[in-house]
């Protein structure tokens, strides 16, 4: 166009052992070059980021002996890696960036060089840099994210920069803008991907390493419980069996090739395995190309194939036989992604769009907890809600903060897994909710770089967690249930049991916190001068026996600890204890299954002031430097009615300070 300005851009693709340069001239490539780099060169850095001044220098010099000034540029576009999920577009590259593509947000990939090389060359030239439509583009509606599984959501990660170029030429040789048009556009290449986009937005699309079609080197969706069996036969270890997945799937593994061209010549010679093998392949595309018509409700403006393999006519010709009557069917063979990303950086300087700011201020959390328990729904409800009123928003649109959470539902194993795939996912914080998670997070996350919160947990200093109430000195933050047991007695028992001269305890020996708490009572009897008989328990079985021992050495009450014992135990496991003694209780759901009093912690208190520490975290502070909050809210409860069994007249004073519980009715599970 006559007068329109002309821009010059450096645009940088790394690739695992190789650098590819273009240097354009508004959309006019004038320049390509692939700088090779040798194993010799690379192995000596042990971090893709490590690799940064090495490549800089490289392409400085080739750009400087090719005579080329770095002054007379107007922009650096880079390929952008594997960075927080985001919308689709042209993004700056600013320090947030840097610093998550330096970590590998989402896992180290040569890619993630592109958007660092491109800052470091357009600072060093007072240039603006950008990055385009990174495989981390994530556009799904909450409804896409499901995928019948849990604790496996569905993630967005496919041939973003190839699809949304694509998409716009399409668009643009219809004569439309890209958000006026509903388009299914699959990438064929050695993986691939099928997209619907609704409105320019990539609404639905399948996972480019785990689903759709099997593809030239991908198996693409398998049967889950074969694989499964698979994968426990003992015959493969899980390397070999992500590279039967990934790398030796699909053609590689039908037919020995990933090269189409070569399966194409198998065919045409008659080879009737490869012809099968072929068909089956365009077959499933097919399939998945009409899966993402449902998503668009059926109205398609056109179907396009793109991508290396839409250069074999024999694959598009059977896709386009099989969805033709969905919509008009375009080819845009092979792919630039060059020219793609020099496009995005063109629609900057132009002032067509408006380079968007990369959210580095949205966060992600993992919360998990041992077991399906009331308490631990309760704690997630408080820790949500805390959450909100701090500014956060999840599962909605324009969300600064993901939750995954995750119950391990009373398996230890899982619980290891589950913190597996938290460290995996590289978080921003973890929060684990009661005991048996604080355990788990002492043996698997003390001293990670993650950092966590145990919340409502029976303290964390007495478990190892922190080195101190003031702050952990580590990674950990967090909140403690514990009411000292010199309390519970002086405020919860002393009031309904005033002479009291011999005491039962149940303990779980073994087992930290019942011990430690064994130790309290002992050191309040040594003061105040009564006696104490201790009763062993492994189960809550073991509960009727402790009441008949009890019995025998008469004592005139018994103390339930907060333990895994007096946790799990229902109304029918208590009632020999506590339809015989006033029972001083250290866990609420006791009382309220016929315990007789406690000094309890707040529970919802705890859980908020726990997710209070985890929003100064995420502000920044230093968990470490984080106070442990030791119950400050506890309070006096009692049951009225296991008070009016046992026959006991209540104080005035003391109903007057107590907060009434009702029993539970049924049998319920508790967190100790």
């Amino acid at each position: 166009m006559s007068g329109e300005k002309t821009f010059r851009l450096l645009v940088i693709n790394p690739g695992s052992t190789s650098t590819k340069l273009g240097i354009f001239e508004n959309e006019t490539c004038v320049c390509e070059k692939t700088l090779r780099h040798s194993a010799t060169e690379l192995e000596k850095y042990d971090k893709v980021w490590d690799q940064y001044e090495f490549r800089k220098k490289e392409i400085v010099a080739f750009l400087v002996g090719a005579g080329y000034d770095l002054a007379t540029f107007h922009a650096v576009v880079g390929r952008g890696g594997l960075l927080r999920p985001m919308e689709s577009g042209t993004y700056r590259v600013d320090q947030h960036m840097i610093s998550d593509l330096r970590i590998g947000y989402q896992g180290q990939h040569a890619s993630n060089l592109g958007g660092v090389l491109a800052y470091g060359i357009g600072w060093d030239y007072s240039l603006p840099s950008y990055i385009v439509d990174p495989v981390a583009v994530d556009e799904f509606e909450p409804i896409s994210r499901f995928s019948g599984m849990a604790d496996i959501p569905r993630l967005s990660t496919f041939h973003a920069l190839n699809i949304r170029a694509v998409a716009r030429k399409a668009a643009k040789d219809m004569g439309k803008r890209l958000d006026e048009l509903n388009l299914i556009v699959a990438h064929l290449g050695g993986g691939i991907t099928v997209a619907a986009l609704r409105k320019g937005r990539v609404i639905e699309v399948n996972h480019g390493m785990s689903e759709g079609p099997f593809s030239p080197e991908r198996a693409g969706a398998v049967p889950v419980l074969p694989l499964v069996d698979l994968c426990f036969s003992g015959k493969y270890d899980k390397k070999t069996i992500v590279r039967k997945l990934v790398g030796g799937g699909g053609l590689v593994g039908y037919l020995g090739t990933n090269n189409v061209s070569e399966v194409e010549s198998m065919v045409k010679a008659g080879n009737s395995k490869a012809r099968l093998v072929l068909e089956a392949m365009s077959y499933q595309i097919a399939v998945e190309i009409g899966a993402r018509a449902v998503a668009l409700y059926g109205k398609i403006d056109a179907i396009i194939l793109t991508g290396g393999i839409a250069n074999v006519r024999m694959v598009t010709s059977w896709i386009e036989e099989r969805v033709a009557f969905l919509g008009k069917v375009l080819r845009y063979p092979g792919e630039d992604e060059l020219g793609a990303l020099a496009q995005g950086g063109l629609r900057v300087l132009r002032g067509e769009e408006v380079a968007k700011i990369y959210d580095a201020q949205k966060k992600s959390i993992g919360i998990y907890f041992s077991d399906s328990l009331p308490e631990y729904d309760r704690a997630v409800q408080n820790i949500e809600s805390r959450l909100k009123e701090a500014g956060f928003r999840f599962r909605q649109p324009e969300e600064n903060l993901e939750i995954v959470i995750r119950n391990c539902h009373g398996d230890p194993a899982k619980m290891h897994e589950v913190i597996g795939e938290f460290l995996a996912r590289k978080l921003d914080l973890i929060i684990a909710i009661g005991s048996p998670a604080a355990t788990a997070a002492k043996t698997h996350l003390k001293k990670r770089d993650v950092p966590v919160v145990c919340v409502a947990c029976f303290d964390p200093v007495v478990m190892g967690l922190a080195s101190s109430y003031a702050g952990s000195g580590n990674n950990i933050a967090g909140s403690s249930y514990r009411v000292e047991v010199a309390q519970q007695i002086a405020t919860a028992l002393e009031p309904l049991v005033p002479d009291l001269k011999r005491l039962g305890v149940v303990c779980k020996s073994g087992e930290l916190q019942s011990e430690i708490q064994l130790d309290e009572v002992r050191e309040v009897a040594a003061r105040q001068g009564f006696e104490v008989t201790v009763f062993d328990v492994r189960t809550p079985a073991d509960l009727a026996a402790a009441a008949i021992h009890f019995a025998t050495q008469k004592v005139q009450a018994v103390f339930l600890p907060a333990d895994t014992v007096s946790a799990v135990a229902d109304e029918a496991a208590l009632a020999p204890v506590v339809r015989s003694f006033p029972t001083l209780c250290a866990l609420e759901l006791v009382i309220q299954r016929g315990g007789l009093a406690g000094r309890i912690a707040d529970w919802d208190d705890l859980c908020r002031r726990g997710a209070g520490l985890a929003i100064e975290i995420l502000e920044g502070k230093p968990p470490g430097t984080l106070p442990i909050y030791r119950n400050p809210a506890a309070r006096t409860v009692i049951n009225p009615a296991t008070a009016k069994t046992l026959g006991l007249k209540l104080p005035p004073a003391f109903l007057e300070s107590a907060t009434p519980v009702e029993p539970l009715a049924g049998t319920r599970e508790s967190a100790a």
